[in-house]
């Protein structure tokens, strides 16, 4: 991977506007019911019923759909012209609903991969021949939008690791990792190479505990039994 810092500038808050859409898409698909949980009542408890119904009201779930389609057609690394755009819709829709908005400014250092070197997991027998070697690039499964972000954990420095040991470790929670020592033992884990699913914590917290554990490398990695329990 190669880190490039850039100095970027931050339009409009994107994870907030996503945040916002989740929940109106809450209640948007989630008519109130006679059954309505002890969350709900908190949410909504201290707010004038009026407003609130108005809003409600004036909901609709195929604009949802058309907006989470928008936001999630291409690639938007933050710092990236694609960001910048998704940010810049945001900004003129928040202005069409009469919101004011602020555009402040920071600035980051963000690391990307590097397009013309992905990363790659390379597997090896003991005279160096390879096995198995990973793609290092992502499936084009939409031909009208091409532009794919190659696999990459952001912050992570560059370097190329390799270990004769290869443990896995569930989802690298710390009890994941707790338990698969007691297997193995401490020094077992010494500079080796940890395989972990997303889900369940912080993919950070997944580096950080492997590396606690003496680990030199960790591959992440979508479980189809998280993302698509029933083949869909």
């Amino acid at each position: 991977m190669n880190s490039k810092f850039l100095v970027i500038g931050v339009v409009v808050v994107t994870a907030l506007a996503l945040g916002l859409g989740i929940i109106i898409g809450h209640f948007a698909i989630t008519k109130p019911t006679h059954n309505t949980s002890w969350k709900h009542d908190r949410l909504t408890k201290s707010a004038d019923q009026r407003n609130y119904q108005t809003f409600i009201d004036s909901i609709q779930a195929t604009n949802i759909e058309i907006n989470l389609k928008d936001l999630t057609s291409r690639p938007h690394l933050a710092g990236l012209p694609e960001d910048l755009e998704s940010a810049q819709v945001i900004e003129q829709r928040w202005i069409t609903d009469g919101l004011k908005v602020t555009k402040p400014k920071y600035n980051v250092l963000l690391s990307y991969p590097d397009d013309n070197n992905p990363n790659r997991v390379t597997l090896t027998n003991s005279d160096g021949t390879v096995i198995f070697q990973t793609a290092g690039v992502e499936h084009v499964y939409d031909t009208t939008q091409p532009k794919t972000v190659n696999p990459f954990i952001a912050y992570t420095p560059n370097g190329t690791v390799s270990s004769s040991k290869l443990y896995y470790a569930n989802y690298g929670q710390l009890e994941d990792l707790q338990k698969l020592a007691s297997i193995v033992g401490n020094a077992s884990l010494q500079s080796s190479i940890i395989i972990m699913r997303y889900g369940r914590i912080y993919r950070g917290d997944k580096v950080m505990h492997a590396q606690y554990f003496g680990a030199i490398g960790a591959i992440l990695y979508n479980d189809p039994a998280d993302y698509a329990p029933f083949g869909t």
